[in-house]
């Protein structure tokens, strides 16, 4: 795949990907047993595997955009957010398709494993999914944070994008504090950041045209 090819697949991948990412919080079924077993459940977990699947070719795009601008920093940002993508896709894949043939045959498992998915890490009752939840978390706070400011750096992409994706990641250190319903809006403005960085490698007319807005 061409250098120009993967920046222009990936500025529509990141807009689908941020599209989704914000449908899902307002979507998202309540993390309970009887959950896990409807189709609401089902239809979330595939598309939140479809955001994170499309958002790995989207922040490719971003980087490769911008290796050169960002250096070091843009790269290491990069690897956070694309490991935590990697993450969420095995996550969201065993929450559509392993989970629910588990409700009657492993219950207290399954609501273990829905626990960490509220964020409620303190009543996780496995060694697994706290390391789970950790390796999770650091790469999307750290990511995010660093991405963003690498972006900003390098003057090449949405500034407002790159913002918005340092303020959602930090938000997350608020989100224990908030009721679960509202929690979730703190991703709003990660959805909105691949949108508007998705959007800002669409807008492009040539390779090294800046748009910085």
């Amino acid at each position: 795949m061409s250098r120009s090819t993967l920046i222009h697949l990936a500025g529509i991948a990141a807009i689908i990907s941020g599209a989704l990412y914000i449908t899902i919080q307002f979507i998202h079924p309540v993390e309970t047993l009887a959950a896990v077993s409807t189709p609401s459940w089902l239809l979330v977990a595939t598309m939140t595997f479809a955001m994170a699947a499309l958002g790995t070719l989207g922040v490719t795009g971003l980087y490769v955009r911008q290796a050169e601008e960002s250096g070091t920093l843009g790269f290491i940002g990069f690897v956070l957010l694309y490991l935590w993508l990697v993450i969420i896709m095995g996550v969201t894949f065993a929450e559509g398709f392993i989970l629910p043939p588990l409700v009657d045959e492993a219950p207290e498992f399954v609501e273990s494993f829905i626990v960490y998915t509220s964020g409620d890490s303190s009543a996780i009752d496995s060694v697994a999914l706290e390391v789970v939840a950790l390796l999770a978390g650091i790469p999307y706070i750290l990511g995010g944070l660093i991405f963003g400011i690498a972006t900003l750096r390098a003057k090449l992409l949405s500034r407002w994008g790159a913002i918005l994706l340092i303020v959602g990641t930090l938000a997350s250190f608020i989100v224990p504090l908030l009721p679960h319903s509202l929690g979730r809006m703190m991703a709003i403005p990660v959805g909105l950041a691949l949108i508007l960085l998705g959007y800002s490698l669409r807008a492009e007319k040539k390779e090294g045209l800046s748009v910085a807005s």
